[in-house]
């Protein structure tokens, strides 16, 4: 089980009314990219660019894999 907060739950249920209305919206993938599956340099470069809009600076997607581990 993974506990989530409330903002995470809106945040979620925002991205998937507009996945929703996608083209490709009936894959079984969650995550989808501009052009169909998110690929994993796809995953790299959203955690890179929220990182630099969190004032996180440069950071790696393990990194995020590593915090949240320990924590």
């Amino acid at each position: 089980m993974l506990a989530i907060g409330k903002k995470t739950v809106r945040v979620l249920d925002r991205y998937l009314r507009v996945r929703h209305q996608r083209q490709d919206a009936d894959q079984k993938l969650l995550w989808l990219g501009v052009t169909g599956r998110m690929t994993e340099s796809g995953v790299r470069q959203v955690v890179r660019r929220r990182g630099r809009e969190a004032g996180l600076g440069h950071i790696h997607h393990h990194e995020l894999r590593h915090s949240f581990a320990h924590a």
